[in-house]
């Protein structure tokens, strides 16, 4: 079964962000503690890491709706992500009649 939306993840998008503050603060700290050899392999460290972009679509979505004969309405969504492991469901009825 094909997916029926592909977009970016939030959690992978969240992993990334983190490991770019963490490396912008340790960058920061290291700033006339560590030679200027260093500081400037731990910038591009940092460069690198800033210019690699989060896979764009990562997180497959499913989701799919109907209302039956007796008017229940019904919604499921399901989105999981094969990068990061993050996944997450919702499912809903509401009776309309």
């Amino acid at each position: 079964m094909s997916a029926d939306r592909w977009s970016v993840c939030p959690q992978c998008l969240r992993f990334h962000q983190e490991g770019v503050d963490a490396a912008i603060e340790a960058l920061e700290k290291a700033y006339g503690i560590v030679s200027a050899n260093d500081f400037m392999k731990m910038k591009e460290a940092l460069d690198n890491k800033i210019a690699v972009v989060v896979p764009i679509t990562t997180l497959r979505e499913d989701c799919e709706w109907w209302m039956d004969d007796n008017g229940k309405f019904t919604i499921v969504y399901n989105a999981s992500c094969g990068t990061c492991g993050f996944k997450y469901e919702y499912n809903e009825s509401d009776q309309a009649l």
